[in-house]
């Protein structure tokens, strides 16, 4: 399979700088949310929710902050500091994802590719026609912990295959909603990372066409779902040991190669609660009042126009989404 270079750049990298370098503790993707007449678009970065707030079910948000990477087109990358608590998260505690929503527009030459939802989903008609289905190959675009890059972001792809359908959830990953499994040749470091699966036979578009316009994503290219984590154990049984010897196989502790991914659908549906929506709807009129609006743009005013453009954005945003206190809620 052939993954064209430019999807690389949907992915953010989720850690913390450490002595000169970024320790990657999970990877994130930019998606956008366009409003039904087009003339605003609103980005957010998803990821899964174990990765801001780990052990969610039992502990408080922690009070550390926690860092994006995203790469810039001269080779370098900008490190952006955030406040845990200014990461959405979904009611359910069940639910294993979370968005934080960015005005990538404060940055300039980010080397980013954003993915569109309103496109890049796969519809039912999809699935009623079996165009997805068991054994179609798939790629996860995420971190490679081993070699995350000195200067910039280096995502790496990863191929697999489609091991089972969103048929019913899975304990110990989904308890709440059906999920995917997918077979993966290697795992580790892939937790919020978005899986792709190429629908070219069904779009008729040939995935090296052009598809980038103001590097926003269209198809062939179409979100599966994002990744939550992968089965594992000890499988000591798998492995011969020489009968005069204690020694064993270090390598008998290893994962078993299928992952879950959260349907892109669940991402969607999120995104458009009413909380969300109101969210957006506030952040529509507040930028309409600045006079900043003009009809005939599809973009936000720019941070020259409005110094507090970000803190405005943010403040908007979690504001009108959340519903405290989160860490009270099952």
């Amino acid at each position: 399979m052939r993954v064209s270079e430019h999807l690389r750049h949907c992915a953010v990298f989720i850690g913390h700088p450490s002595e000169g370098a970024f320790v990657v503790e999970g990877t994130g993707f930019l998606v956008t949310v366009d409003l039904v007449d087009g003339e605003f678009s609103f980005t957010y970065i998803v990821t899964a929710a174990h990765i801001i707030w780990p052990y969610r079910k039992r502990e408080k948000l922690p009070s550390s902050k926690i860092s994006l990477r995203m790469s810039l087109e001269d080779q370098t990358s900008v490190v952006i500091d955030t406040d845990r608590s200014e990461w959405i998260f979904h009611d359910d505690k069940l639910i294993d994802m979370c968005i934080y929503p960015i005005d990538i527009t404060q940055y300039s030459n980010l080397e980013t590719t954003r993915v569109v939802l309103t496109s890049m989903v796969p519809t039912q008609d999809a699935f009623n026609r079996n165009l997805i289905g068991l054994g179609d190959e798939i790629f996860i675009v995420g971190a490679f912990i081993g070699r995350v890059g000195g200067r910039r972001n280096i995502p790496v792809v990863r191929i697999g295959n489609l091991a089972a359908m969103a048929e019913e959830p899975i304990d110990f990953a989904s308890p709440r909603r059906a999920a995917y499994l997918i077979e993966t040749k290697s795992l580790g470091g892939i937790s919020g990372s978005p899986v792709f699966i190429d629908l070219s036979h069904y779009s008729h578009v040939h995935p090296s066409a052009p598809m980038w316009t103001g590097k926003v994503m269209q198809t062939p290219y179409n979100l599966l779902g994002m990744v939550l984590g992968a089965h594992g154990g000890p499988y000591l049984s798998d492995f011969i040991s020489e009968s005069d010897t204690d020694l064993k196989s270090p390598d008998y502790d290893f994962n078993a190669g299928i992952s879950v991914v959260l349907p892109a659908a669940v991402i969607v549906e999120f995104l458009n609660t009413e909380p969300m929506k109101k969210a957006r709807a506030i952040k529509v009129e507040e930028a309409k009042k600045r006079s900043g609006f003009r009809p005939t743009s599809n973009s936000l005013p720019s941070s020259d126009e409005n110094p507090s453009h970000k803190e405005d954005f943010n403040r908007l945003l979690n504001a009108a989404a959340k519903t405290p206190p989160q860490d009270d809620r099952t």
